[in-house]
């Protein structure tokens, strides 16, 4: 990283004295940033061809949208979306729909390493929730080995501005605690495309890996936006109770569309 910055190929590199872990290192910098639109993501994250314009274009869609990601795993749809899933049914905005294949879960479950894994078994079972936003469709639900936030997620008055009192041990509750989970109490939606944008590669490079790279194209320029996608605008949802809105949350996943 250190020669890919001397290069002028990366912008910036953070070095502490301190192990200070993922969750900390990810808020001094969000908060910190001059950018209204912020992707946070794992080393082992493979992007896609036009996932930049598909991210921005989903920020138009949704001006409450507050973090979306460019994974689609389907069983993360009770992962701190309540707000996303009350606000849409009250607008008849939500459907169950089958927008992946069998084939493309079992990818995405096998690079998650929980290939076979009762999760995956429920994922095959379901049909996606959807969301409807003019012409285009998203999933519900936001994971956060890669993912496009607002700013103004890292701003709001919330846990977030807590001081994060542990380093390197339980990094996927760090990230749930301080970023998934006051996202969702705040009133923002949570979502991800219908068809993933990114490939998650795990420790190991596989040839198929290469081909994906060999074809990747670099945009001429960036996607043009409109202050709409960077609105600071939050559901309703978020005056009401939050375990309030959790409840009817999971009752509206398990009683109305029989998810478990």
């Amino acid at each position: 990283m250190n020669d890919l910055n001397s290069s002028g190929e990366v912008d910036q590199v953070i070095h502490n004295n301190a192990n200070r872990g993922k969750i900390e290192s990810v808020l001094s910098v969000a908060r910190g940033s001059f950018e209204e639109l912020i992707t946070i993501t794992d080393c082992d994250i493979l992007f896609l061809n036009n996932w930049l314009s598909k991210t921005i274009q989903a920020f138009e869609d949704v001006s409450t949208l507050g973090a979306f990601s460019l994974l689609t795993v389907p069983h993360n749809v009770l992962n701190c979306n309540h707000s996303t899933i009350l606000s849409s049914f009250l607008r008849a905005k939500i459907r169950p729909q089958a927008v992946l294949t069998p084939d493309q879960i079992d990818e995405i479950y096998n690079s998650i390493g929980l290939l076979g894994s009762e999760s995956h078994k429920v994922a095959l079972r379901n049909r996606q929730l959807v969301v409807n936003f003019g012409k285009n469709q998203y999933c519900l639900g936001c994971n956060h080995a890669v993912a496009t936030y607002k700013k103004h997620v890292f701003l709001e008055k919330n846990k977030l501005n807590h001081k994060v009192k542990f380093a390197f041990n339980h990094s996927y509750k760090a990230v749930k605690k301080f970023i998934d989970l006051p996202t969702d109490e705040n009133g923002f939606f949570r979502l991800s495309p219908t068809s993933p944008m990114a490939i998650h590669m795990g420790n190991v490079f596989e040839p198929e890996f290469q081909e994906i790279v060999d074809g990747l194209e670099v945009p001429r320029r960036l996607p043009e936006t409109t202050k709409r996608v960077f609105a600071r605008r939050m559901s309703l949802i978020r005056l009401l109770p939050y375990p309030l809105v959790r409840f009817f949350s999971i009752f509206i996943i398990r009683k109305v569309f029989g998810f478990k």
